[in-house]
């Protein structure tokens, strides 16, 4: 099979790797992504980056954690962490045993802030968003905007 691709059109258009459109890209899924993450605390949200051209991370330690969607918890004692208080009895924080790798439970975590905001942010965003994100480049292409 052969394809005899113009590769000043494409660039023209914007389509080249690492181009105008796919920047774009980026920034739409990152968009939509965002609209779904859960906002137990806003720093999940807000460690997303677009690192690279077609690179999106979530600089964040517990993203995969949140993503997945269950609680993961100490192998031993079954337990997620230990609430750690003050002398009043305020909650504080929350310690694990350090060094051990925690194992995914059958517990599914509770998300709040919106129905639409919970497990799975990442592959949920491509199955019901890729439609949106073609709409909203279409009008960039050719360098029409």
């Amino acid at each position: 099979m052969y394809f005899d691709i113009d590769l000043p059109t494409i660039k023209d258009m914007g389509l080249e790797y690492q181009g105008a459109v796919h920047k774009l890209v980026d920034l739409q899924f990152i968009h939509y992504m965002k609209e779904k993450m859960p906002m137990q605390s806003y720093s999940l949200i807000s460690s997303v980056r677009d690192i690279n051209t077609g690179t999106i991370q979530i600089q964040s330690p517990y993203a995969h954690y949140m993503n997945e969607g269950i609680l993961y918890v100490d192998p031993k004692y079954g337990y997620g962490a230990i609430p750690l208080k003050d002398k009043s009895g305020n909650l504080t924080g929350f310690i694990s045993r350090p060094g051990i790798k925690k194992v995914p439970s059958s517990t599914a975590l509770v998300y709040h802030s919106g129905p639409n905001r919970g497990a799975h942010f990442v592959e949920r965003t491509i199955v019901e968003n890729t439609d949106d994100i073609i709409r909203d480049i279409t009008p960039y292409l050719g360098g029409k905007k």
